[in-house]
């Protein structure tokens, strides 16, 4: 008579038993987790930090801006703002390469407050270093445009953007943004070296990201000792199985 073969059990539900003790006697530690990169400002961070700004009146189709100087081959335009005169202004923002004459993007703005607007951008403009670039403003409706009396972009981008030159253009008749930057003037130095209100943001994507601490679990002495005391068990009672006598 041939002997049936003999069913050895398989202790999964104890293993995973010994497997949530440990876990569950676990520590949190820290590990770093980056986060995306902020957006920096030349003009807007200055003003709302309580820099003074003067008022100029104009008539309607004037443009103004300013010239500037990447310096650095990290740098990403994100947004276009501006902070003109009172609500009822309709603004058109121009981003130019002013090498090449050519314009990167141009977003329109309705003003409904007498505040800072800014307007994001569907893809990031990257700027080339050593390349100089222009941002203007023309107002289709509305007046009174703002200015700063000096510069205030090489301290508050590190020296990554320098100001160049005030430009601007007299009423259009047709009220629209001109097509060239060439085609505007710089402005009197006689007058001041105004930096007008118009403005964007960038990233700089080679400079150091923020962290923030996430808490990971790990083992600890306790959940350690925990762990061998349940695989002890383990073992033991699979030693007194295997001593018992097979049944026939």
């Amino acid at each position: 008579m041939v002997k049936p073969a003999r069913k050895r059990k398989v202790f999964r539900g104890k293993r995973s038993i010994a497997t949530g003790a440990m876990m569950g006697a676990a520590a949190l530690i820290g590990a770093k987790t980056t986060k995306a990169e902020s957006v920096d400002t030349v003009l807007q961070d200055q003003i709302s930090s309580g820099a003074h700004y003067s008022f100029t009146g104009s008539t309607i189709g004037v443009t103004v801006g300013w010239s500037f100087t990447a310096n650095s081959p990290d740098l990403v335009i994100t947004q276009l703002s501006t902070l003109t005169g009172a609500s009822g202004n309709n603004d058109t923002i121009t981003l130019w390469n002013t090498d090449t004459d050519e314009i990167l993007a141009q977003v329109n703005s309705l003003a409904d407050t007498d505040t800072w607007r800014t307007v994001a951008l569907d893809e990031g403009i990257s700027l080339d270093e050593g390349t100089n670039y222009g941002i203007t403003l023309t107002s289709t409706a509305g007046g009174q445009y703002r200015r700063v009396l000096e510069s205030f972009t090489e301290a508050s981008t590190d020296g990554n953007i320098s100001y160049t030159d005030s430009v601007y253009r007299s009423s259009s008749s047709s009220l629209s943004a001109p097509t060239s930057f060439s085609s505007l003037w710089d402005f009197p130095d006689v007058l001041g070296e105004f930096q007008w209100l118009v403005d964007f943001g960038y990233i700089d994507t080679n400079a150091p990201v923020d962290t923030i601490d996430t808490p990971v679990a790990a083992p600890t002495p306790t959940a350690s000792g925990i762990g061998a005391i349940a695989l002890g068990l383990i073992s033991l009672r699979r030693k007194r199985n295997q001593n018992k006598p097979i049944k026939e």
